[in-house]
Formats: structure tokens, C-alpha cells, sequence
């Protein structure tokens, strides 16, 4: 039986830790094997701790055992979720079509639900190397995106430590945090850097970009680097006890703008004991750049979305009485 989640839930979620469930959805903030593959009841239930975020969860349960869970948040507006929580039973001989099934009905049920809420699109993250990832083709989600984790250990840029961590008032550059008034200038640096079939799913148009793009998580820092009026690249970073991530956008071409910002990042995030970058499958000079710099491939993750029916509410007719 597939249903909401109920708070009496929350007491089982807590207490019972059998059968082991992973994960097999991601944020893009920072996501690692470890997190994807241990029990994940314990970050699932801090999630629910962070402010302002909208969260919708459906269990599948036979009696009292929670079967599976599927939770999905909004993106930066109601008009687009993304499934960060997917915890599934471990796919075994004996239970593979029971997973299976589990799963489309979990994906058909967020559908049903987004589209009755008006929602556009569902996005989705996973390894890429993941099986379940054809029961997503299975159930209308289309690969549209790979991304790609590196890691560096105990990061040390000896070419660099005499640089500056920030280019404020070089050569008139400014870095500087992210400002609302930022949205046009950021708009027209997305749309020049990616792909057309990006574009067609993330930022076709500036609505389009302000209902769909991924929302900054509790804790994350998002900078721009800017000269004159124009923004020239955009760093967001997240760190925790002894690791740090980041994202770094820039124009094609410019390798300069984004040598500064990359090390802008690894000067903050230096003194963790593990550096992550995530780099989208077009960014080919950031690619070149981190494994410059010590960075190697940790993992590789694609990227669905599903495009929604919305749900037409029907006005109830009222019978008149004499």
C-alpha cells in the first residue's frame, strides 16, 4: 500500500533499522557514495529539520514494515520538484521485480500528485552506472545530464598559495555574495554556456529558469565575480567538519575568469581534509582545470526529468434548492 507519510512514521523511521534501505536519489549540493548507500533514514529525518523547504513523502507499507520511501522537495518554486530521497530495498535475486514494481509505483504516485499541485517538471539524480535507472526511462523520465564528482585529498596548490584568496580591486574584478538583483545577469550566463538540449529542459526562457533551477541548500554560499556591470562567472560552495564542495560557472572560452574562481574556492575550502567539485558534462576546460590541479573523477551521476500533466481542478457545481 502506497500512502502519505504519517508522523506516527517518524517513530519507526527512528527506531527500526531492518530491512536496510538505500538511497538511489541525490541532491546536487554534495552527495557521495556513503550517503547513497548506508541506511539512509538518519539524513532523510534531518532533512526535515531545514528551514524552508517544502517536502512532499509517500511510504509503501505492508502492515507496519515501511517498505520503500520516495520524498521530493520544491526547486526554487512550487512549479518544479526534485526527488532527492529514494530508499529502496538492496535489489537481490529474489526480490528484483519486487523492487521493480515498488518503484514505478512510488515514481506514479510524486506524477500524480505534482500534477494535481500544478507542478511542471520532477527532476531526478542518480549514479549513472545505477540499474534502477531504467525503471526511470520506464516510467517517462528522460536522461537529459551527466555530472561528474572529483575529489582531492588533503588539497595542496604550492603554485598557488601566494595568490590572493580574493580578486577584489584587481584589475577592477569584484567577488562578491550573490544578490536577488543578480537573476537577468546570471540568466544570460547560463544561457550562453549550455547546450541547446540543456537549455530545453532548465532555461529556454528566464521563467522557465526561476521555476526550474535547483534552490541553494541550508548552509550553501553562492558568490559572483564581477567587473563593471557584468557577471563573469558564479562559485557555490558547502562545507562540512572535514570536507568541502563547490560549483563554478563561467563563459566558455574565458579560462582565465575561471582559473580566479576556482581558486578563490580551493583558498576557502583548504584546510578540508576532502575537497569535492561537481562539473557538468560540457564544462570541458573545468574539467581540464581540476585534474590539473590534483582532482580526480570519484563518480558519475545522471540526470532525468519528467515533464507533467497538469491536473485540471474542476469548479464543484452547486444544485440550487427552491
Amino acid at each position: 500500500m502506497i500512502r502519505d507519510l504519517y508522523p506516527s512514521d517518524f517513530l519507526y523511521l527512528l527506531f527500526h533499522r531492518e530491512p536496510a534501505l538505500s538511497n538511489e536519489a541525490g541532491s546536487c549540493i554534495f552527495w557521495d557514495e556513503e550517503k547513497a548507500s548506508r541506511t539512509a533514514y538518519a539524513p532523510f529525518l534531518r532533512q526535515w529539520l531545514v528551514p524552508n523547504e517544502r517536502r512532499f513523502t509517500w511510504v509503501c507499507k505492508d502492515g507496519n514494515l515501511i517498505q520503500a520511501l520516495i520524498s521530493a522537495k520544491e526547486r526554487a518554486s512550487p512549479l518544479s520538484w526534485e526527488i532527492d530521497y529514494f530508499l529502496l530495498p538492496q535489489k537481490g535475486a529474489k526480490n528484483l521485480q519486487f523492487t521493480d514494481d515498488i518503484s514505478r509505483g512510488l515514481l506514479e504516485t510524486v506524477a500524480i500528485h505534482a500534477g494535481m499541485r500544478g507542478v511542471r517538471k520532477v527532476f531526478f539524480r542518480s549514479f549513472s552506472s545505477n540499474p534502477f535507472l531504467d525503471v526511470m526511462r520506464s516510467s517517462n523520465f528522460k536522461a537529459y545530464l551527466n555530472e561528474y564528482l572529483f575529489r582531492a585529498e588533503r588539497l595542496k596548490l604550492k603554485t598557488e598559495r601566494h595568490r590572493s584568496s580574493e580578486p577584489s580591486g584587481e584589475e577592477g574584478w569584484i567577488f562578491r555574495p550573490r544578490h536577488p538583483a543578480d537573476d537577468d545577469a546570471l540568466y544570460r550566463l547560463l544561457f550562453n554556456m549550455q547546450p541547446a538540449a540543456i537549455k530545453n529542459v532548465e532555461c529556454m526562457n528566464m521563467r522557465e529558469w526561476l521555476e526550474t533551477r535547483e534552490k541553494s541548500c541550508f548552509g550553501e554560499r553562492e558568490m559572483v565575480l564581477e567587473k563593471g556591470n557584468s557577471i563573469a562567472g558564479w562559485l557555490s560552495m558547502k562545507d562540512g567538519a572535514d570536507w568541502g564542495h563547490f560549483r563554478v560557472k563561467a563563459y566558455a572560452g574565458e579560462k582565465d575568469n575561471l582559473e580566479r574562481i576556482f581558486l578563490i574556492a580551493v583558498n576557502f575550502l583548504r584546510n578540508k581534509k576532502y575537497v569535492y567539485c561537481t562539473v557538468r558534462d560540457y564544462q570541458e576546460e573545468l574539467k581540464g582545470l581540476v585534474a590539473e590541479k590534483g582532482f580526480e573523477k570519484k563518480e558519475e551521476f545522471a540526470l532525468f526529468y519528467k515533464e507533467i500533466s497538469i491536473t485540471e481542478k474542476k469548479p464543484m457545481l452547486v444544485s440550487q434548492q427552491v
